[in-house]
């Protein structure tokens, strides 16, 4: 409702969730590269981008929280990839779809 109304909601605050110790530096990093675009104009020059990255990154901490399941990410071939088993899916497709709209957001 708040965005309906114009005003910028942020992407979900980490220390709200119960997510597991080892996921919260990366988790982090991934928010504040998220601010980073979100504050420097995506919202403007790229909103349905920026709006899909930011329900993604919630949703990827929901399924983090609710799970608390390990997932493993792989760096392959210069790009961010996300290898999950099948208990994984959820946790998996809502990072992996954050990071697709995330490059997309980033992008000059």
């Amino acid at each position: 409702m708040e965005a309906a109304n114009g005003v910028a909601v942020p992407p979900e605050e980490i220390s709200k969730w119960d997510i597991p110790e080892d996921k919260r530096e990366s988790v982090a990093g991934y928010r504040q590269r998220l601010m980073a675009a979100l504050d420097g104009g995506a919202r403007v020059s790229k909103p349905a981008e920026a709006a899909q990255a930011q329900v993604n990154f919630d949703c990827w901490l929901q399924e983090l929280a609710e799970n608390n399941i390990p997932e493993t990410h792989a760096w392959i071939a210069g790009s961010d990839v996300v290898v999950a088993a099948p208990d994984q899916y959820s946790v998996a497709a809502c990072k992996s779809q954050f990071l697709t709209q995330l490059a997309r957001v980033e992008a000059k």
